[in-house]
């Protein structure tokens, strides 16, 4: 399985997991029997953070112009923001207590911009080196906290960890692609962030058949697209419902 198929069931089960959160719950409140039924879509959407982290690193690692890769998670999170807000539960334009996977994703980025600053900078036997990539983790990490993106700290610490790790691995065995460690300790640290997430854990046969390709990647940008679309679709319908009086 390459990137491009791994990409497009991640963006299926998001896709999953905001119709949950911004159609079907709004049904439940209508019909408490469609409870389960809610519970199971947003279970299914625990999938897709690990698999959107892993292919971040694999980006990060593998891109050849970091500023456009920057500067393109920059301006998805900014075209997605009011989409994800009128997707969410109470569909408001402005809604400050949570932001976008896209903040989240970028915010990630620039940790691990970081720490690569770092390790080009410090020898590996510095002691300093680990204690400076230590910090940034911890900084970006408050930092999501504080500005309430979607998963907070606990998917900034996921993604540097699951870099940490294709690092260190890639550096021992000289094998590219250790998705399973990355998948398994980022679920990991996703379970102790919020026990709702260890549904996450069944993407680990994705990541023993991900080959660490990146497959056919004609119309790249429509995957930038589909996320501020899809919420916008989705908060279109709940508005939709809302005004329908459930």
């Amino acid at each position: 399985m390459d990137s491009r198929k791994l990409k497009l069931f991640a963006m299926a089960v998001m896709a999953v997991d905001h119709f949950a959160m911004g159609v079907v719950y709004l049904l439940v409140k209508a019909d408490p029997s469609l409870r389960e039924v809610y519970e199971i879509l947003r279970h299914i959407g625990r999938l897709a953070f690990p698999i959107f982290g892993l292919l971040l690193v694999e980006g990060f690692v593998h891109t050849k112009n970091i500023r456009r890769y920057v500067t393109a998670m920059a301006l998805g999170a900014l075209v997605s923001e009011i989409p994800f807000n009128l997707a969410s539960s109470r569909g408001d334009f402005l809604f400050p207590r949570q932001q976008n996977v896209f903040i989240s994703l970028f915010i990630a980025l620039c940790a691990l911009c970081v720490i690569k600053f770092i390790e080009d900078h410090f020898e590996k036997h510095d002691m300093l080196r680990y204690d400076l990539i230590l910090a940034a983790i911890l900084l970006f990490a408050i930092m999501a906290r504080l500005i309430r993106c979607d998963y907070k700290q606990g998917g900034i610490i996921m993604i540097c960890l699951m870099y940490l790790i294709r690092e260190a691995w890639y550096e021992k065995s000289r094998i590219t692609g250790p998705a399973l460690p990355m998948i398994l300790a980022g679920c990991t640290v996703l379970t102790l962030y919020s026990k709702s997430e260890i549904y996450a854990f069944f993407v680990a046969p994705l990541a023993i058949m991900y080959n660490g390709k990146r497959g056919n990647i004609k119309h790249k940008y429509f995957y930038y697209w589909f996320y501020p679309v899809h919420l916008l679709i989705i908060g279109i319908a709940a508005r939709i419902i809302r005004q329908g009086g459930l």
